[in-house]
């Protein structure tokens, strides 16, 4: 897992931007033992409102996260 802060940036242009990251994993060609796999990504947003640490955040980032993962496959959910 990792974490992205795009400054600046309102909730369409950060899942515009997860969704090119997610976009650029899967084109990641992978070989294990000799046959080809897809890599997947799974995305939670969150958008920083006025008063909330980044504890809270990333808190709500990773629950948005494992909402994606419980879902299906390269998702993307934007959190609260």
């Amino acid at each position: 897992e990792f974490a992205v802060l795009l400054r600046g940036c309102d909730l369409a242009d950060a899942k515009r931007v997860g969704e090119a990251i997610a976009s650029d994993i899967c084109a990641i060609p992978i070989q294990l033992a000799g046959r080809p796999h897809v890599v997947s990504a799974s995305i939670g947003i969150v958008s920083l409102s006025p008063g909330m640490d980044a504890d809270t955040a990333l808190v709500s980032a990773d629950a948005a996260c494992y909402a994606a993962k419980n879902t299906g496959r390269s998702r993307i959910v934007v959190g609260e």
